[in-house]
């Protein structure tokens, strides 16, 4: 008989290595021992290696397996299995950025929307449209440097949240780079582990002309001042003034904003 797994992708995996012939394995509400040659795996929304692979075989050979895989003999489309295998990987919270991107994109090409592939998840709609714009925007070269983060994020690395908001702020902004200047864009707000919160104001620099190279020393007259700057398009476009102007002059307290300007968070 053939399987169809639909959780536990690294217990077979570590279970293959060891060189067992049969897994337990819940099937369709009961628990059985399958051998491993008659279960399929469909694609895993996981993209690189399990380093912990090998822990998990220790722990197996030390305690046996402590909860067994999931499979079922009725055939599912992919999205049925990426979405139990990418809950899996949540749970354990090593599914990176652009993984659960690629996933949510899946239920798109499938014709979810955000609402139901959150749903299906089981994570807030607004992740759903931040994992969108990761997977869809961000660089390929940048990937593997953003990363979930509630504090202070590593070295070299983008938070989740940062690199959402540097997508989307390119995107309202009309900010088009060719691809050198962008690769030195992202790299610039690794380097210098630049928060959601200054985004904006960087991505004005970029708009009002100011070259990628030069970021480091304009951001330094901005700094500290404008870490909390918020302005919308729509309304800076009533200036008449050159945009780096505008920006200096409200923010240096010379210049009061438009009513519908908004100092703080938006």
């Amino acid at each position: 008989m053939k399987y169809y797994l639909i959780c536990g992708t690294r217990r077979l995996s570590a279970y293959k290595k060891l060189g067992y012939q049969t897994i337990p394995t819940m099937v369709d509400g009961g628990l059985k021992e399958i051998p491993l040659n008659e279960i399929t795996i469909p694609q895993n929304p996981r993209l690189h290696k399990d380093k912990e692979l090998s822990r998990l075989m220790n722990d197996i050979k030390n305690r046996g397996l402590l909860q067994p895989i999931v499979a079922t003999i009725h055939k599912h489309n992919q999205t049925f299995f990426l979405s139990n295998g990418t809950a899996e990987n949540l749970h354990r919270k090593n599914l990176s950025p652009f993984e659960l991107g690629k996933v949510c994109d899946s239920y798109y090409q499938d014709g979810c929307n955000d609402k139901e592939t959150a749903s299906i998840l089981n994570i807030p709609p607004n992740r759903v449209k931040r994992a969108l714009r990761i997977y869809n925007q961000v660089p390929e070269e940048i990937h593997q440097h953003i990363e979930f983060s509630a504090g202070r994020i590593d070295e070299g690395k983008i938070s989740f949240s940062t690199a959402s908001s540097l997508a989307k702020e390119l995107s309202i902004w009309d900010v088009n780079l060719n691809k050198e200047d962008l690769l030195n864009l992202w790299n610039f707000f690794r380097m210098y582990r630049i928060g959601s919160l200054e985004t904006k104001l960087i991505v004005l620099m970029i708009k009002s002309g100011i070259p990628i190279n030069k970021l480091k020393d304009e951001r330094r007259k901005y700094a500290v001042k404008t870490i909390r700057f918020v302005v919308r398009k729509i309304e800076l476009e009533k200036y008449e003034d050159p945009l780096p102007e505008v920006i200096e002059s409200i923010v240096n307290g010379e210049r009061e904003p438009n009513k519908k300007l908004i100092i703080g968070r938006e």
